[in-house]
């Protein structure tokens, strides 16, 4: 056998091996990687004469007991920090919906809020739909970053 059929034969295992390894796909992000301080810019998707400017935001989450729990402040517009729920990982992407039952305006207690955000590095990139009831309302764009310390 000569030495180039020899080298084709020895590299045909070693390419199956590393295509056979990239198949099995990307285990999911961990919780952690998504735990800190966020903080950014939520912003509308659509024109409206009456939308206000891009909203600095800030998502706090946390590994508590092997879940995610956090917050996010403002929630449209007001001052209170309202608690995330249901967080959880699928593929590279974080779901994740907001507790606006403990809001303190009624009307914001019949919005569902709908979190999906990928993690690039030090940043989160995502989204968030809003219904109220059962009808589509709002959705808005966030460009998030670790929080960083001054030290």
């Amino acid at each position: 056998m000569s030495s180039r059929r020899r080298r084709i034969a020895l590299l045909g295992p070693v390419l199956l091996l590393a295509a056979a390894a990239k198949g099995l796909g990307q285990e999911p992000a961990p919780l952690a990687g998504f735990e800190g301080e966020w903080v950014g810019l939520q912003t509308w998707t659509f024109e409206n004469p009456s939308a206000q400017e891009p909203q600095p935001v800030t998502l706090t989450l946390a590994v508590d007991g092997g879940e995610l729990t956090g917050s996010i402040t403002p929630f449209l517009g007001g001052v209170q920090a309202l608690p995330i729920a249901g967080a959880r990982v699928v593929g590279d992407e974080l779901r994740m919906s907001l507790d606006s039952s403990r809001s303190r305006n009624r009307w914001q207690r019949n919005v569902d809020v709908q979190f999906t955000f990928r993690l690039e590095a030090n940043e989160l990139h995502g989204t968030a739909e809003l219904t109220m009831g059962a009808v589509p309302w709002l959705r808005f764009d966030y460009a998030l970053s670790r929080k960083r310390s001054r030290y």
